[in-house]
């Protein structure tokens, strides 16, 4: 017998001079028999209770706990007759009686327990319905699960049932942890052979074609039965009429003996920029093939075309000109207003430039700016900004995404000589502007007042159904003064415009000193009362007094505020976010001081020769009537091509990322600044060059890369040759792989390591099918891009069903590494071997019931 907590019988003696100190004290009137009986027996009572804390064990011979986990294969690859009679059988096994305890999981991608070793009872069907990713074998999954429901005593084992084709996870490593706990592991392979199948094993087709050029395919298929197919061919968007006679009607296939199927002479004449090739198995002579997924299979050829160039017109109708000017020389542009700019990267990138004409930063969203700017940092996307009173500066750029990629700095360090402004911000106070809106409306006043300068006068008018003025007009120099009062702005009741431009108009006619004076309606609703409005607003025009007009949300009369704008000569801005009010109101403020705004003939010189205006001679040029104030960039890589007499520039470009940003500071438009250069004879000619120069190209750098992009047993794998275009290894270049799906996901980036110089290679697992990725592969030294190249990749169908039979090296390293068996007889599957082991049992609970029994003796012996 061993004790496990040996130190509790320590207790025995001192416990056992206070039961013979109690007794000597309480039972005086007793005999003395019966006192020394009384101790003995709560002797014994205290002893068996100490014995039993002590831990009592002995050591016995018995038969070790036995149990079987079994771990079923329930992914895609899985023949659905051999599953479910897998299935079948382990419901029969689990329905007889037996001493072995018994557990069942199931796995594909992940794995799930579906019977908890020790449950009784039938399994219940809902438990073979989750999901779980069929498109992929994660044979380590399950191993590991069951692993975790076997405790570390007895006779343990794992009877896996599979084709052993695993696609995931580190199955060796599960092997070997299942040898170190000692469990064994046998295997039931599933055969496929027997399933008739044909696939598709690789679809060859160029990267990239010129329309119009014709290019080859290429088909590898295989089947494990002599078989013929015919081949089913299409392309996104594409007339098969002409290209059909490229097929011919069948094709035979020996059984196991690989084939490769050439389709010649294919030729795409739409203007896309790619299309997605589509080639499908069918077989036709009566086989009945059990894995159509694998039968089809897919590849994207880039198509190069004619250049697409988007024009953004702040007014549709001033855009004829340079429009006219682009087609004359052969470029395709399309002309869109500011709402028409794409909202996303991909629909950006439908085109080669974008050129930005008098839009206004309000007319975009931050993500559409973003999305223009890494089109152009990522994608090599061109991008101009051309000038206007809704441009760079005034048109609200600053601390925007496009800001940073401007060639030119917005804020102007000189004073730019301007009239002096007498500006009213009439404010809508209403109970619909409560909360954030009036919160925004604040902050808009305040950094609006920021903008104006010394002489500039200012004033804040709030209306309900009544004005009110927060800050009379006054000095834009009173900052403290105006920031204090302009805080006093709460909501209030109804809207009413009429008498907040009649107070409006009063107080600015009263002011003499100013040569401009404005007037900015900012409203959430609609106003009460209309009569009456318009014409009030044209007399205040013809006094000299402009208005313009911000809606917010849907509640506004947009005509309304439309014609208060025209009639008032002012501009009309519309916006559906409250988050946009600062940015509108400054931009509208700065439009109206006419900050930044130089309205004065100006003559362009040339400051440095670029690709953009070779061979065109400006000093026959005329001048320009104006432009937008900047100043030039001083960082390395920004040119300053053309610039006024004063320094200020007029043509400014740069590379950003892989694409390139210009900015022309004047416009090209009829009746505006650039109404003389219209009739200029190079006037085609420049801003053919200009929009040619932005256009996305193929790289320029002095590297040369070759790329090979292939999908293998569900990973991607980039192979990466670079080298100078004297075919030399270049030192010192990383190459840099990001993998995204079509949709913009990002999957992975890496840094493709190098096998050799000047051959990188990178691998990324896949988790979806039947799917494309976009490949982009980028050389970059001392922080520069110098390359990239970009493929789209369809990968088809998922490894899962890409082999025919089962995998037998899989079962003889499960067998190697834990010794279990390679396809037992089912009589087997619970046989295990006759022995015995040593285990400690513990007898404390005897101790106790003897200690138990004893207690009524002694409660009698007291009685009597």
């Amino acid at each position: 017998m061993k004790l496990i907590h040996p130190e509790f019988l320590a207790a025995i003696v001192p416990v056992a001079l206070f039961l013979y100190f109690i007794s000597r004290r309480n039972d005086t009137s007793r005999g003395r028999l019966s006192r020394r009986l009384s101790l003995g027996l709560r002797g014994l009572i205290v002893l068996g209770l100490l014995a039993a804390l002590s831990g009592p064990t002995v050591s016995v011979s018995e038969v070790p706990t036995r149990r079987v986990v079994f771990v079923l294969d329930d992914s895609g690859s899985m023949p659905e007759a051999e599953r479910r009679r897998l299935l079948d059988r382990i419901k029969d096994i689990l329905a007889e009686p037996s001493d072995v305890s018994v557990g069942v999981v199931r796995f594909a991608h992940t794995a799930e327990v579906v019977r908890p070793l020790g449950q009784t009872g039938p399994i219940e069907s809902a438990a073979w319905e989750k999901d779980l990713g069929g498109i992929h074998t994660n044979i380590a999954a399950g191993l590991r699960l069951a692993r975790g429901m076997l405790p570390p005593d007895g006779d343990n084992r794992i009877l896996l049932m599979t084709d052993g084709n695993g696609t995931s996870g580190a199955v060796a490593a599960e092997l070997a942890a299942a040898a170190r706990q000692g469990i064994r592991v046998a295997t039931v392979p599933v055969e496929r052979s027997q399933e008739p199948d044909v696939r598709i094993e690789r679809l060859v087709a160029p990267a990239q074609v010129r329309r119009d050029e014709p290019f080859d395919l290429e088909v590898h298929l295989r089947a494990n039965l002599a078989a013929r197919v015919r081949l089913v061919l299409s392309i996104e968007g594409f007339d098969w009429t002409d290209f059909i006679k490229a097929l011919q009607s069948d094709y035979t296939l020996r059984r196991g003996v690989p084939r490769v199927i050439r389709i010649p002479g294919l030729v795409l004449r739409e203007p896309r920029e790619a299309s997605k090739v589509v080639v499908r198995a069918e077989v036709i002579d009566g086989i009945v093939d059990r894995r159509p997924e694998n039968n089809q299979a897919k590849a994207i050829v880039r198509i190069r075309r004619r250049a697409q160039v988007l024009l953004a017109e702040g007014d549709i109708a001033e855009a004829s000109a340079l429009r006219d000017a682009l087609r004359t020389e052969g470029i395709d542009v399309t002309v869109i207003p500011p709402e028409g700019i794409p909202q996303t990267r991909e629909d950006l990138l439908g085109s080669d430039a974008l050129l930005l004409s008098n839009v206004a930063a309000s007319q975009m969203s931050e993500d559409q700016m973003r999305s223009i700017r890494d089109a152009v940092v990522e994608d090599g996307y061109g991008l101009m900004m051309l000038g206007g009173d809704a441009s760079f500066g005034p048109g609200g750029y600053a601390d925007t995404p496009l800001e940073a990629i401007l060639p030119v700095r917005l804020a102007v360090r000189r004073p730019v000589t301007r009239p002096t402004l007498a500006i009213v911000f009439v404010i809508d106070r209403s109970g619909s502007m409560q909360g954030r809106k009036i919160a925004l409306a604040k902050r808009a006043a305040l950094e609006s007042v920021s903008v104006l300068q010394p002489g500039d006068a200012v004033g804040v008018l709030a209306f309900d159904v009544r004005p009110s003025w927060l800050v009379n007009l006054t000095s834009a120099t009173d900052v403290a003064r105006i920031r204090s009062e302009i805080g006093a702005l709460r909501p209030g009741g109804g809207t009413e415009f009429l008498p907040a431009l009649r107070e409006a108009a009063a107080q600015l006619g009263a002011h003499s000193d100013a040569k401009r004076k404005h007037v900015v309606l900012l409203t959430d609703g609609q106003s009460k009362t209309t009569t009456g409005i318009l014409s009030l607003v044209q007399r205040m025009a013809a006094d000299g007094i402009t208005v313009s007009t911000i809606g917010v949300g849907d509640d506004v009369v947009r005509s309304l505020l439309q014609g208060m704008a025209a009639r008032g000569g002012g501009k009309d801005y519309y916006t559906a976010d409250p988050l946009s009010i600062p940015k509108i109101l400054v931009q509208e403020t700065i439009r109206a001081t006419k900050a930044m705004i130089v309205d004065e003939p100006v003559r362009s010189l040339l400051e440095e020769a670029d690709r953009s205006v070779t061979g065109i001679d400006f000093s026959t040029a005329p001048p320009l009537r104006g432009y937008v104030a900047t100043e030039p960039r001083r960082e390395a890589g920004a040119h300053l091509v053309l610039r006024t007499a004063g320094g200020d520039p007029i043509l400014a470009v740069w590379q950003q990322g892989l694409g390139r940003v210009a900015a022309f500071t004047s416009d090209a438009k009829r009746g505006r600044w650039g109404d003389a250069w219209i009739g200029w004879d190079p006037f085609p000619k420049f801003w053919a060059q200009q929009v040619r120069a932005l256009m996305r190209r193929q790289t320029d750098a002095a590297l040369e890369a070759h790329n090979t992009i292939t999908v293998r047993s569900g990973v991607l794998e980039v192979t990466t040759q670079v080298q100078t275009r004297e075919g030399l290894y270049a030192p010192g270049v990383q190459t840099t792989v990001l993998v995204r799906t079509v949709d913009g996901e990002a999957v992975a980036s890496q840094l493709a390591e190098m096998i050799a110089p000047g051959l990188y290679t990178a691998q990324f697992p896949l988790e979806q099918f039947d799917t494309t990725y976009d490949v982009r592969v980028r050389q970059v030294a001392e922080n520069q891009i110098l390359g990239e190249q970009r493929q789209t990749i369809a990968t088809g169908t998922a490894p899962e069903y890409s082999r025919l039979v089962a995998n037998a090296d899989f079962f003889q390293q499960a067998a190697r590494q834990t010794g279990g068996a390679i396809d037992p007889p089912e009589k087997e599957w619970f046989a295990f071997p006759d022995r015995f082991q040593r285990a400690d049992r513990g007898v404390g609970i005897w101790f106790i019931l003897a200690a138990a029994c004893l207690i009524p003796l002694d409660i009698l012996l007291r009685r009597l």
